[in-house]
């Protein structure tokens, strides 16, 4: 069976200036992005189905979201 999912290795930064206002659950078209109601956080769930559509970069007010295609960015907080 073939599987839909991309083929390149891609890795979402969440920063740490992330408000965790949780817009980016709400963009994601595939679910990528999920949020802990108990701890109030954002979490990156589904990284393996992100379809590179930058919904996510484009709906954080604060740019922390970043999405990249070989690392994650230094700053990025654990999610």
């Amino acid at each position: 069976m073939q599987s839909d999912l991309p083929t390149k290795s891609v890795h979402i930064s969440v920063l740490s200036g992330c408000i965790d206002c949780a817009l980016c659950v709400l963009a994601c078209p595939v679910d990528c992005f999920g949020f802990n109601q108990k701890d109030k956080r954002l979490l990156v769930i589904n990284e393996p189905h992100c379809i590179v559509c930058l919904n996510c970069e484009d709906v954080c007010p604060v740019d922390a979201v970043r999405i990249g295609l070989d690392r994650y960015l230094p700053d990025s907080r654990p999610v």
